[in-house]
């Protein structure tokens, strides 16, 4: 039969481990439980290592005091520093879906304006006209569907309007400062410098014509 004092102690070790558990997983919420609970048990040992019996010198207790102390802000710097990469390396991934996505509104706006029928160009009115334009009798689609924000996980966006009516281009609705601010693609390089991803404009400006004057047939040498 299990002694009562061995019980007793077998609950407060317990409740040590889980009282531990739950301030580090306060602390650091990106902490994964398999290393929060490692590292509440090193604690709850550094910890017990204190209970000296009678007779240690003070100086021990002291220097151990000290090791438990040490060791958790190590501890604390090592997941403080893994969450900032483990959030940056997430950011620039979505910085890259945004890319692609701005992209892809981009080209579809461009194909809607170039394949109106007609002399007269124009942009879609909303959206969901990339999805099905119907100035054409068969199915025409110029956008497989409305991709979502990576930067909200929203399928709403900010709408640039074109000076002659219509839609030109979106941005996404996210203040927050991008990470990539240079480097890009030569069709995305106006988004060099920008201080928000609310300001990475993905827009289809159609191309300026220049015509050149014939010389008249009047003219003397």
């Amino acid at each position: 039969m299990v002694p009562y004092t061995a019980l007793g102690n077998l609950n407060s070790g317990y409740a040590d481990l889980v009282f531990y558990m739950k301030k580090i997983n306060k602390l650091f919420p990106q902490c994964h439980n398999r290393n929060c609970t490692a590292i509440a048990l090193l604690v709850c040992r550094i910890r017990r290592s204190k209970e000296t019996p009678i007779g240690i010198k003070p100086k021990v207790r002291g220097f151990t005091y000290l090791a438990v102390l040490f060791s958790v802000a190590i501890m604390s710097a090592v997941l403080a520093a893994t969450g900032v990469f483990w959030h940056q390396s997430r950011q620039r991934e979505k910085e890259q879906e945004l890319l692609f996505v701005g992209n892809q509104f981009r080209h579809a706006i461009a194909s809607y304006y170039q394949r109106t029928p007609g002399t007269l160009k124009r942009y879609p009115q909303q959206l969901e006209d990339l999805l099905l334009d119907t100035r054409y009798l068969s199915l025409q689609r110029h956008l497989r569907k409305i991709y979502r924000d990576p930067m909200t996980g929203k399928t709403e966006w900010g709408l640039i309007n074109a000076p002659e009516g219509g839609i030109m281009g979106v941005h996404s609705l996210s203040q927050e400062a991008p990470i990539k601010i240079g480097n890009f693609h030569s069709m995305d390089t106006a988004l060099t410098g920008k201080t928000s991803y609310q300001e990475w404009h993905f827009d289809y400006t159609p191309p300026v014509v220049k015509i050149t004057s014939q010389p008249t047939g009047n003219a003397r040498p």
